[in-house]
């Protein structure tokens, strides 16, 4: 005896189960391409968001001082 499956009637499970899993195929690569562009889309925004902050970044680190520098000294 199998879990899951009934005993008898194997053929008739199947035959049952067969169209519901193929609707459910068909629903799902019907909505493939537009997740994929929202997929996409959310992809562009963080990268266009990732690419500000590592300009606030590369600006921040730039008006540091250099290691060599002290801040407080000053040239005669």
């Amino acid at each position: 005896m199998s879990i899951g499956f009934p005993p008898d009637g194997d053929d008739e499970f199947f035959a049952a189960l067969s169209p519901l899993l193929e609707e459910a195929a068909k629903l799902q690569a019907d909505q493939s391409p537009r997740r994929e562009v929202d997929d996409l889309l959310l992809l562009l925004e963080e990268n266009a968001r990732l690419r500000k902050l590592a300009v606030k970044l590369s600006n921040l680190l730039g008006d540091l001082p250099t290691r060599g520098d002290s801040v407080g000294r000053t040239s005669r």
